[in-house]
């Protein structure tokens, strides 16, 4: 489970039922606004200082806090480094999702194609190596890439599990060919069998 997947606000209490093993985080070193994202993606606020020195505490505080909340409700947090002003914002690292379950019990690491060279610059090849030593399985579909297909991990996707399914809405970071492969993949190593739902989303802007 990645940094964005998990509860923002995990409060120190035993009362609290953990629903991951496991989190993994990229620490905010060079963090900033991803100018070759922000051309198609509505949720991102152009109008933020990102070169701020302010702006930089504010983000390094916060994570620190968010690391500090998993850890005290008991779950194991594994925190990665940035890998470079070419990455802005790895800090959402979106090219990899895991799981490990009933469906998968020796775990699955996927590798996903994603839109942009700032994206795909995410994957420093040490933090591959020590996620894919965690997993029994890896099915990677970055070679989606070089046909310009892209299916980008948590940005696109609702995992389901109790439905035994993918929930995406179709777009330019969510293609058919990717979404087809996924499940073929996936159903090759899953105990029971899952299916993608895919569908249309809308906002006022369209």
């Amino acid at each position: 489970m990645s940094l964005t997947a998990a509860v923002m606000k995990v409060r120190s209490t035993s009362t609290i039922q953990p629903f991951a093993s496991q989190v993994f985080a990229v620490h905010p070193s060079a963090f900033r606004c991803n100018q070759e994202a922000l051309a198609d993606n509505v949720f991102m606020d152009a109008a933020i200082d990102c070169d701020s020195a302010e702006f930089d505490e504010k983000v390094k505080a916060q994570h620190a806090e968010f690391v500090s909340n998993i850890r005290n409700a008991g779950i194991p947090v594994t925190v990665y480094q940035q890998p470079g002003d070419a990455a802005p914002d790895a800090i959402f690292p979106d090219w990899f999702t895991c799981y490990k379950g009933d469906a998968i019990p020796g775990g699955v690491l996927i590798l996903h194609p994603m839109k942009y060279l700032s994206r795909r610059n995410e994957r420093a090849p040490e933090i591959v190596a020590s996620l894919k030593a965690k997993f029994k399985h890896c099915i990677d579909l970055t070679e989606f890439e070089k046909r310009g297909l892209a299916l980008e991990g948590k940005g696109a996707i609702v995992f389901h599990h109790r439905a035994r399914c993918f929930l995406i809405a179709r777009s330019e970071r969510s293609c058919p060919e990717v979404i087809d492969a996924l499940v073929t993949e996936w159903n090759k190593l899953s105990k029971v069998p899952y299916r993608a739902v895919t569908f249309e989303a809308r906002d006022t802007s369209d």
